[in-house]
């Protein structure tokens, strides 16, 4: 079985673009107004997207990693026994 990781790796590496564009960002919690709160939206949303991002490699991964748990368990695991 080949392990192929591409689209993980991908995703993950926009996950890292996306919070390093993030970093830093300081938002005024008092200002008022449409475009501040416009603002606000906008880095919310954002965020929510890097945690969806965050959780598609999470559940991948795990699936990948159950994929080969399961397998080696299948592996190991002894045969039906057979009377003679």
């Amino acid at each position: 079985m080949k392990i192929d990781l591409q689209h993980m790796i991908e995703t993950t590496e926009a996950l890292l673009a996306g919070m390093r564009e993030l970093d830093g960002t300081e938002i005024d919690e008092q200002a008022r107004g449409r475009a501040a709160r416009e603002r606000r939206t906008d880095v919310s949303m954002s965020l929510q997207a890097l945690a969806y991002q965050a959780d598609v490699v999470r559940v991948t991964l795990t699936g990948v990693h159950l994929s080969l748990r399961d397998r080696g368990r299948n592996d190991t695991a002894p045969g039906p026994e057979v009377e003679g």
